[in-house]
């Protein structure tokens, strides 16, 4: 196996989505390969920081102890029927839990429908760029000293991608760098984010080699938090009407 096989599978070998013959040859791989098994050192390190983030929801304590109990009550009283009527006793314990489930209140933070919302603002006009400038370098200078993170400008390898300027914003209770790109007659907002601690609402979730991307749709635009090990501590969340495909391909 070459090293750029492994690295196109490694996050389904630390997943075990693989079958067994792949999954042996990606263990001997890393075994023979030092730079290999530091990725995938790194990598799992990174996956595991990731769960750990990521929004978990329970039944309350309260509320398993009763489902338990009617489960209990329904099969001694259920004894005395046929087999062939056991699906309908799992039917009701289903529809029990269905009606009395009680999600959790969540604490992720809002990241997907805040850096939404501080869009369709700026559409609106509402945040006006503190600076206007095309050049990564001024725009970084602006932002040093004003946050509590570096500012690392994302580059978007596309011509047609235009950096127009930026600002100081805040999504909820967090300060953010906030920077306006222009692609032909779109505009594409991207939110610096001290993404330390950050708990991640439930998303759908693509891996790259050195990225995990996080993706949304909410009230006709796209949102990818994009968490970059290359970017240690900073997430960046690119916000568009563009479809999801093209957004998508910009994000590299």
């Amino acid at each position: 196996m070459k090293c750029n096989e492994f690295l196109e599978h490694l996050n389904q070998y630390i997943d075990k989505e693989l079958d067994q013959n792949t999954m042996a040859q990606m263990s001997a791989h890393i075994s023979d390969c030092p730079i290999c098994q530091l990725e995938y050192e790194n990598e799992k390190e990174f996956d595991q920081l990731l769960c750990a983030h990521i929004v978990k929801q329970e039944a309350p304590y309260i509320l398993r102890e009763k489902v338990m109990d009617q489960i209990g009550r329904k099969r001694k009283s259920m004894k005395i029927l046929k087999w062939f009527y056991q699906p309908a006793l799992v039917c009701l314990v289903l529809v029990m839990i269905i009606f009395q489930f009680v999600i959790k209140p969540s604490n992720a933070f809002p990241v997907f429908t805040e850096s939404v919302a501080s869009h369709m603002q700026f559409l609106k006009g509402a945040y006006p760029l503190e600076i206007r400038s095309s050049d990564i370098g001024e725009i970084k200078q602006w932002f040093a000293g004003k946050l509590d993170f570096a500012v690392n400008i994302p580059h978007i390898n596309n011509p047609n991608v235009k950096l127009v300027g930026a600002r100081l914003c805040h999504l909820k209770d967090k300060k953010v760098a906030f920077l306006i790109y222009t692609y032909n007659d779109y505009n594409i907002s991207v939110f610096m984010i001290d993404s330390d601690h950050l708990v991640i609402p439930r998303s759908k979730r693509i891996n790259r080699l050195h990225q995990t991307l996080f993706v949304k749709s909410d009230r006709g635009y796209q949102s990818v938090l994009c968490l970059d090990k290359r970017m240690s501590g900073v997430g960046c969340i690119f916000v568009s009407d563009l479809p999801q495909d093209q957004l998508m391909q910009l994000i590299i």
